[in-house]
């Protein structure tokens, strides 16, 4: 978790030396949606990787797309009723949940020939595809799965 707190830290300091707010959509599965949502965890998380990364960098807004329990075949799949808007800067943070359901995850050609979400690479394409025609100019930081323990 440390690791990817500085990463995406490290992401938003790059950006953000313009001294205007930010606005940064997160997109992802429960890793994401629990940020906002402590108390589904039994108080468990007291704070999620949004609200650290924006705790140190005040400049920046997030708006969280985080979907308990989603694939990124899911995120794919409903990716134009999902709400996204134009920002400066987008993470997508999935593969838990397509990892537990033993989802493919493909080829880097899945993703390169566009050949829709039937793998994990598949799905990133359209979910990338989406974050360009709302701002071809916006960051995009992916996060894959980290290493964790649940007690």
């Amino acid at each position: 978790m440390k690791k990817l707190l500085l990463f995406v830290l490290a992401t938003c300091l790059l950006i953000s030396f313009k001294q205007k707010q930010l606005t940064w959509v997160a997109i992802g599965d429960s890793i994401t949606y629990l940020n906002d949502h402590s108390s589904e965890t039994g108080d468990r998380v007291k704070k999620g990787y949004l609200t650290r990364v924006t705790e140190l960098m005040p400049d920046i807004k997030y708006i969280n797309k985080g979907f308990n329990g989603w694939t990124s075949g899911g995120i794919a799949e409903k990716i134009d009723g999902l709400g996204l808007e134009k920002a400066d800067l987008y993470s997508v943070f999935l593969g838990t949940n397509d990892w537990w359901s033993g989802r493919p995850v493909g080829t880097m050609e899945d993703y390169k020939n566009g050949d829709g979400n039937k793998t994990v690479y598949g799905s990133f394409r359209i979910i990338i595809d989406k974050i360009r025609k709302l701002n071809p100019t916006a960051r995009v930081v992916l996060i894959t799965p980290m290493q964790r323990n649940d007690p």
